[in-house]
């Protein structure tokens, strides 16, 4: 799933012929929850999202974007240091986040990410034309990524009314 990819005499990850470059980012740190790893360049592509320390050449991540499961820009410093580009990576437990210098660059990071999940979709995403089918897969595989904290179980009443729309 997550692997390091080989690089190139320029440092650059060795891209298969199929694969291309959606958006080259250096300067890009990489997070593991709230752990700083490293700063490295940031590569998406058709593929895989791969990220290179800048370091060392050896550390670094290819991941196929089959694997990953949530990504959404965080712009709230409340809940983390920095705004950022989070990556939620099937048989990960904590989130994986991008920094960039420039926070304009997150959203171009945000789309290509999206870009390369709409050209590879999951293995077991079919693509059938029954509407209903199709939504139903959609649920199993939200279900199936997705757990529930304990502490979420139990709703409390009232809190997700809307005052706007009471009536008097």
């Amino acid at each position: 799933m997550i692997c390091s990819p080989a690089r190139n005499s320029e440092n650059a990850p060795v891209l298969s012929a199929d694969e291309s470059v959606l958006v080259d980012e250096l300067g890009c740190a990489l997070f593991f929850g709230d752990t700083r790893d490293q700063i490295g360049r940031l590569q998406i592509t058709n593929r895989n999202v791969i990220w290179l320390a800048n370091d060392t050449e050896t550390k670094g991540y290819s991941i196929p974007h089959t694997h990953v499961i949530l990504c959404a820009i965080s712009k709230d410093i409340s809940s983390f240091s920095y705004p950022c580009v989070l990556m939620q990576i099937e048989g990960q437990d904590e989130e994986f986040r991008l920094v960039t210098r420039d926070n304009d660059k997150l959203q171009v990071i945000y789309e290509k990410l999206c870009e390369g999940q709409r050209l590879n979709p999951p293995d077991d995403f079919s693509d059938e034309n029954d509407e209903q089918k199709g939504t139903e897969g959609v649920i199993q595989h939200l279900e199936s990524v997705f757990t529930i904290s304990p502490a979420c179980q139990e709703a409390t009443v009232g809190q997700f009314d809307d005052s706007v729309l009471d009536e008097d």
